[in-house]
């Protein structure tokens, strides 16, 4: 193995003469680059050159998009890193003002033009706030994970999207755990770019069917017979990996793990989530495909929640109701007792 010094970090970093195993980072701690620098003397650039970040949930028109591995390729003039996609001529990169004015908001975005790396803003120098997508942001160290972007999406214009960046560092695997969508959730689609043979999952609708004995929601498809629901342990055994699940056969809701009753991990597709109670909005899903299994960017558009304030509310009048025929009742049943 490599192993590589660290050096060149802020006065106050504990990094320095640390050593790691094939792993460089970078420190801007404010230097002068030819150009106005802000202050960020209390706040590291620090991202290792092995990361990538692997872009999921974007609209079909910029579809060519999901998927897309970016790769840091160093750190900009104002202190973010920045990134270019694998075999393809894609940026991210953090943009303090994006036209040059000084009125636009700090924002990561997603371009195809190269940034120029020594300027502090607009660095694509096209003096416009011209790109595929952009978020709002404040932390300059990295894109946010999951965040609401805004996203051009053709004849759509432009559309709030939530994208999941997906972290591989150090050549590890797919991350499959993503943030849940709400516990609330009663209907949902997928979108995605999905492999030969399970082209039915496109735009394929779900409704909410029931609880699991665990107390997990559980989905049904519109068609297809298909359904959605969380095993703690698909196998059965007491010890086991949780995962949300798509399958042709239907949970029993009355066990606690292996819900389909096949002692078998035997499904089309599975994210792997400790969250229970409704699967993660945006996340790489392993795929049952026809030349075997793979990672499958799947975004749930959510079209339906329970209110459950206006349900409780709409409660109440009934309840009066029953409360008042129940009083009526009483009267008159105490005049007929009377003598």
């Amino acid at each position: 193995r490599w192993r590589t010094k660290l050096c060149g970090f802020c006065d106050h970093s504990f990094a320095n003469g640390l050593c790691l195993g094939a792993i460089v980072f970078l420190c801007a701690c404010g230097q002068n680059h030819g150009q106005a620098t802000p202050n960020v003397s209390t706040s590291t650039a620090a991202a290792s050159f092995e990361l990538t970040m692997e872009l999921c949930g974007i609209c079909a028109f910029k579809g060519f998009l999901n998927g897309a591995k970016f790769k840091m390729q160093g750190v900009a003039a104002n202190g973010s890193p920045y990134f270019k996609a694998i075999g393809d001529e894609q940026y991210m990169y953090y943009d303090e003002d994006c036209d040059g004015s000084g009125k636009k908001a700090a924002r990561w975005v997603i371009d195809p033009d190269p940034p120029n790396k020594d300027r502090m803003r607009d660095l694509d120098q096209d003096f416009d706030c011209m790109y595929h997508a952009r978020v709002d942001s404040e932390d300059r160290q990295q894109p946010p994970t999951a965040g609401d972007w805004i996203v051009f999406c053709g004849g759509e214009g432009w559309k709030v999207q939530k994208l999941a960046l997906v972290q591989h560092p150090l050549g590890a695997g797919v991350p499959e755990i993503a943030p849940a969508a709400p516990d609330t959730l009663v209907n949902f689609s997928f979108s995605g770019t999905f492999c030969a043979g399970r082209e039915i999952l496109q735009d394929l609708e779900f409704d909410k069917a029931g609880r699991t004995r665990s107390g997990s929601n559980f989905f049904k498809s519109r068609r297809h017979d298909l359904y959605m629901y969380h095993d703690p342990s698909c196998e059965g055994p007491l010890i086991g990996t949780p995962r949300w699940i798509i399958d042709d056969d239907a949970p029993n809701p009355q066990r606690e793990r292996d819900l389909d009753e096949d002692s078998q991990c035997l499904y089309l597709a599975r994210v792997d989530s400790a969250s229970s109670m409704s699967p993660p909005l945006v996340a790489f899903w392993k795929v049952q495909c026809e030349g075997g299994w793979q990672d499958i960017c799947i975004a749930m558009n959510v079209t339906g929640e329970e209110n459950v304030g206006e349900a409780s509310a709409a409660r109440r009048p009934r309840r009066r109701l029953a409360a008042l025929i129940l009083s009526i009742l009483v009267l008159i049943l105490a005049d007929e007792s009377l003598p």
